[in-house]
């Protein structure tokens, strides 16, 4: 702001860029849904992929196995051992309703699971962190994500107990984690579902 002849204050452009950078980072932080839809869209114009050099086959972290003991419930009180799923290719997402990022990163792991939709292989599990299934669920049905949520019994393990959500993990056929990241990605990409394929493909 400065002022004319006369000595009345008046706006300039920066001025004015300076007001409407303030109002953006105060809804980023201040307006959850304002910050999903920011993520979102920077999902769209490639940002926020997720980043191969994270996938760690045939490395120490590949020898990282969950172990039995992490038993899940769904949202209508059905109980499994995660280490039932040996054999399978497991991608579970830890997440919840009120994280703005979470939420961006939804579609793309919805639209993922569409992929693999024809390969029984290929299993999704997103896990609510706040241990409600049923509200989750819920946001999943009004998004029309065909995505299964499940909670958490007893003691969060290790493995899923990262210091930020959304976490994602990917479990091989040996129950042996290759992947895990920590915040939003976009995994609809080409990359990352050629990894998958791979990993379902993999007979060992």
């Amino acid at each position: 702001m400065k002022k004319d002849s006369k000595g009345t204050k008046i706006f300039t452009l920066s001025n004015a860029f300076l007001v409407v950078a303030l109002i953006f980072v105060a809804a980023l932080l201040f307006v959850p849904e304002f910050k999903g839809n920011v993520i979102s869209g920077l999902m769209k114009i490639g940002l926020f992929q997720a980043n191969i050099q994270e996938i760690h086959i045939a490395t120490p972290l590949s020898q990282q196995q969950p172990g039995d003991g992490i038993i899940l419930r769904d949202k209508n009180g059905q109980h499994f051992s995660l280490d039932s799923l040996k054999g399978h290719i497991v991608f579970i997402n830890l997440w919840a309703t009120w994280c703005p990022p979470c939420k961006a990163e939804l579609p793309s792991i919805n639209k993922l699971k569409k992929h693999f939709e024809n390969n029984k292989t290929v299993i999704f599990l997103t896990i609510d962190a706040d241990g409600a299934p049923q509200k989750a669920a819920g946001y999943l049905a009004q998004q029309s994500f065909d995505l299964p949520v499940y909670a958490l019994e007893g003691r969060i393990p290790q493995m899923l107990s990262p210091d930020a959500i959304p976490y994602t993990i990917v479990l091989d056929k040996g129950g042996f984690i290759v992947y895990r990241h920590s915040g939003a990605a976009d995994y609809s990409r080409s990359k990352f579902i050629d990894f998958m394929e791979r990993l379902a493909d993999n007979n060992h």
